[in-house]
């Protein structure tokens, strides 16, 4: 999805429901982290001092995982055109 990603100021609420638009699914645990399952399957843990703050670190925590995506994507195109040539 090419959504723009939201300042991490933004408000909890408003951070979850920007993830789960996104095709994350987003878990509050007991403990009070919050467990992210990805669009590919893949699960992240995170945690923070409050609830705010744990929220804040999942939303970049997911931010960082999506790039790291489109930079695999893009570096699997290109050895797929390298090997053609």
């Amino acid at each position: 999805m090419n959504l723009p990603w939201l300042p991490t100021t933004s408000s909890t609420k408003r951070l979850e429901a920007d993830l789960k638009a996104r095709g994350w699914r987003v878990w509050w645990t007991q403990g009070g982290s919050v467990r992210l399952f990805s669009p590919e399957g893949d699960t992240i843990e995170v945690d923070g001092a409050t609830p705010a703050q744990a929220m804040r670190n999942a939303y970049a925590s997911a931010q960082e995982y999506s790039n790291a995506q489109v930079v695999e994507l893009a570096l699997d195109n290109w050895q797929e055109l390298a090997a053609r040539a």
